[in-house]
């Protein structure tokens, strides 16, 4: 206790100062000179943030627009447009393909995981074709050899479905 009254009596002189040190306002004055400079350099930083949002916006809004302008122009064609005959054919494979996806989401286990995997890729490999098909059946309305291929494919991608179904129902 007698340490800390020591430290008080020596220090008494620095601890009553009711005057800031030499420099103190300066040192404010120079601080603030600072704040000041800092806040008038903001504005551009603003008006240049500014621009590039307005910018971003505008190349969103081209590329959607754009976009859903090609999607328009380039839908295609499927089987069920061509006719009442190859409607009814692709109901019924794409009937067959949803039957079959359904069952085996029922059915899996730990060991058909890998299958299913496969699976998706195989299909969606099987899609891609299939919409290119309808792109250049839209191009080249009513050709047969088109049709056949865009038959074809559902009958592939109906049978691979039933395969692994059966391999499935197999294993679990």
């Amino acid at each position: 206790m007698k340490n800390i009254e020591n430290w008080f009596l020596e220090n008494k002189e620095h601890l009553n100062n009711e005057e800031p040190e030499a420099g103190h306002f300066e040192r404010f004055a120079q601080k603030m000179q600072q704040q000041k400079s800092a806040a008038t350099r903001n504005p551009f930083k603003v008006y240049y943030l500014a621009a590039s949002a307005a910018m971003i916006v505008v190349l969103i809004s081209l590329t959607v627009f754009l976009t859903t302008k090609y999607v328009n122009n380039t839908q295609a064609v499927g089987l069920a447009n061509v006719s009442a005959e190859y409607k009814e054919v692709d109901s019924f494979y794409s009937g067959q393909i949803n039957a079959g996806l359904k069952k085996i989401e029922k059915l899996q286990c730990s060991s058909s995981k890998e299958e299913v995997k496969e699976l998706d890729g195989e299909l969606k490999d099987l899609d891609d074709s299939y919409l290119k098909l309808a792109k250049e059946l839209n191009n080249n309305k009513n050709n047969e050899q088109i049709i056949e291929a865009m038959i074809l494919n559902l009958k592939t991608k109906a049978e691979l479905v039933s395969l692994i179904l059966n391999k499935l129902q197999n294993n679990c």
